[in-house]
C-alpha cells in the first residue's frame, strides 16, 4: 500500500495558476496552503522577488476553531536548490506539513 493512497487528490492545476498568477504579477506573496501537496513546484524558482510563501494549512475563521480539519499540504521534504533561489524570502509557512530531516 502507498502512503499517499488515502490522501486527497494534489491540486497541483491551482497551485500552478497560483505560481503563473503570482508571476504575471510579480506579487511578493504566494498562497499555497490547504491544496494537498506532496510537494513544492519547482517552478517557484522563477520568483526570485517573493517575500512570503504559505504552504501550510489553509487559514479561515472556521478552520481556526478546529484546526485538524483544515485543508492543508502533506509536504515531506523541501526542495532546497528552489528555495535558495528565493533570495528576498523572509516568511515560510510550513504549518501541519509532514516533514521529516534526513542526515
Amino acid at each position: 500500500m502507498k502512503l499517499d493512497e488515502n490522501l486527497p487528490a494534489p491540486k497541483t492545476d491551482e497551485a500552478n495558476l497560483r505560481i503563473a498568477n503570482c508571476i504575471r504579477t510579480f506579487t511578493d506573496v504566494l498562497d499555497l496552503s490547504g491544496l494537498h501537496l506532496r510537494e513544492i513546484p519547482e517552478s517557484i524558482r522563477e520568483i526570485i522577488w517573493l517575500r512570503v510563501l504559505y504552504c501550510g494549512r489553509r487559514k479561515s475563521k472556521q478552520d481556526i476553531l478546529d484546526p485538524e480539519l483544515a485543508p492543508r499540504n502533506y509536504l515531506r521534504y523541501l526542495p532546497t536548490d528552489a528555495l535558495l533561489s528565493l533570495r528576498h524570502l523572509e516568511v515560510l509557512d510550513l504549518e501541519g506539513n509532514q516533514l521529516t530531516v534526513t542526515l
